[in-house]
């Protein structure tokens, strides 16, 4: 019964991940995040194709079954390794965090350290081995497969919190909350597999935790622009609504828009490309702005960005729009290899009873054209 069970977990969580996987194949987004999601997904999915078979052959016996089920644990406590690696690698990447080719290789030699003795075991009995009747046994260096397994899974997600926690890192603060909580269904599911051996549970657990991440990458990708990775125009109206809910004598709503100076001459002179990575660099120094607020960063279009959000007074908005200029000067004269300047224009607008988005923005953006008329 309970193999019967373990069964129809892994397969109706198979069914999920495969369309998952073709989704991601026939999407027209090829992102390199994209394809390093895959990859984890074909993991996941050979994780939990092995599982079925080692329950299946378990205890079977037909001829060759002992031979199935000894190599099929050996792949399986491989494959363990190898995707909470992959696992491990995801979440680092998916916070903007890139890997040297040394640390990757640190990274990936514990999982290959597993995977030779997970095959050596078939002869040697050290973390698995085959009794008489054809039953799984647990060997003598279990231990090395779970704190590789689990190790990877713990060290990443100390690694992210203390990322969180120091505000070291450059993607949104919903990617790194997210990350955080799609580690929690892989280890209450490696937990009750470990102590329960023989019931599905981590790689169930897995996939359903995948599944989350994909919907989230959904969600993210009609809310998110492409070039920058900010949020895009369509997250406005709903947060508008919910900060004009929350203004009070000390909470100010403020609308801030900015835009980069002799942009299009960029474009002209250079070419789209640097003008693509001009965009980038002052989305870039906006992130790491407002990291510090509790402003929403949203790119509104071409070579304009708006951030909106609460602030205690008047003045301190005005202090938030000195300091942001004083971040692209900053940019500039620590970039002087760069072929150009990425100079902007502030403009912002405070909110008054009965106040529209509309009415705010067209108001922040004729004070920004004040400004840039003055700059100039």
């Amino acid at each position: 019964m309970l193999t019967v069970i373990h069964l129809e977990f892994n397969l109706f969580c198979l069914f999920i991940i495969a369309v998952i996987i073709c989704q991601i194949m026939t999407s027209v987004n090829k992102a390199a995040s994209r394809r390093f999601f895959m990859i984890l997904a074909i993991g996941i999915a050979s994780a939990l194709l092995v599982d079925s078979v080692c329950a299946a052959v378990d205890g079977s016996s037909f001829k060759g079954a002992s031979l199935i089920n000894g190599v099929a644990n050996a792949f399986y406590f491989s494959i363990c390794s190898i995707v909470a690696c992959i696992w491990s690698k995801y979440a680092i990447l998916h916070i903007n965090i890139k890997f040297t080719r040394k640390i990757d290789a640190i990274m990936v030699l514990p999982a290959v350290i597993v995977s030779f003795i997970s095959f050596y075991s078939l002869n040697s009995g050290w973390i698995f081995s085959i009794d008489d009747s054809n039953h799984y046994v647990r060997g003598p260096l279990f231990f090395i497969h779970i704190v590789v397994s689990f190790g990877y899974l713990l060290a990443t997600f100390v690694y992210i919190v203390i990322l969180k926690i120091t505000k070291k890192y450059t993607c949104s603060v919903h990617a790194i909350n997210f990350i955080l909580l799609f580690y929690v269904l892989p280890i209450v599911g490696a937990i009750f597999s470990t102590a329960f051996a023989g019931m599905p549970g981590l790689w169930p657990a897995t996939a359903m935790s995948l599944t989350m991440v994909y919907i989230d990458m959904q969600d993210e990708a009609i809310l998110t622009d492409g070039l920058t990775g900010l949020n895009n125009r369509k997250v406005l109206r709903n947060s508008f609504q919910y900060y004009v809910k929350n203004v009070s004598p000390d909470n100010l709503l403020v609308i801030y828009m900015i835009d980069l100076n002799k942009f299009k001459q960029i474009n002209d002179t250079y070419g789209h490309l640097v003008g693509d990575e001009a965009l980038v660099n002052a989305a870039n120094i906006l992130k790491q702005f407002v990291s510090d607020t509790n402003l929403l960063l949203v790119r509104y279009g071409g070579d304009e960005f708006l951030m909106i959000g609460l602030l205690n007074n008047e003045k301190q908005a005005e202090i938030y729009k000195d300091k942001l200029l004083t971040s692209f000067d900053n940019w500039n004269r620590d970039n002087t290899d760069k072929i150009y300047r990425l100079n902007t224009s502030v403009g912002y607008q405070i909110y008054h009873e009965g106040d529209t988005l509309e009415g705010m923005i067209e108001k922040a953006d004729n004070y920004l054209y004040e400004q840039k008329k003055k700059r100039r």
